[in-house]
């Protein structure tokens, strides 16, 4: 079993930080990820539009988008 990602104090500032209009924490890897999804590339994209568009814009509730670059580390160690 591999554990990323924030621990609950973490969780809390960011969501607090998200509240206050924090918006600048994608990261190139994740926006070009984003990107290449809108850009059509894997199909259709009427449905995750709005999706992305929030994660971007502050509506992140999950933290998905804070975690991701843990869970890119710790994939690396399971590869």
């Amino acid at each position: 079993m591999f554990i990323f990602g924030e621990r609950v104090d973490g969780v809390n500032r960011i969501r607090k930080e998200l509240h206050e209009g924090k918006k600048d924490y994608i990261g190139g890897r994740l926006k070009r990820v984003f990107d290449t999804i809108r850009s059509g590339f894997f199909g259709d994209t009427q449905i995750v539009h709005g999706i992305l568009d929030g994660l971007q814009n502050g509506f992140d509730h999950y933290i998905t988008c804070f975690d991701f670059y843990s869970y890119i580390d710790a994939q690396n160690v399971v590869d």
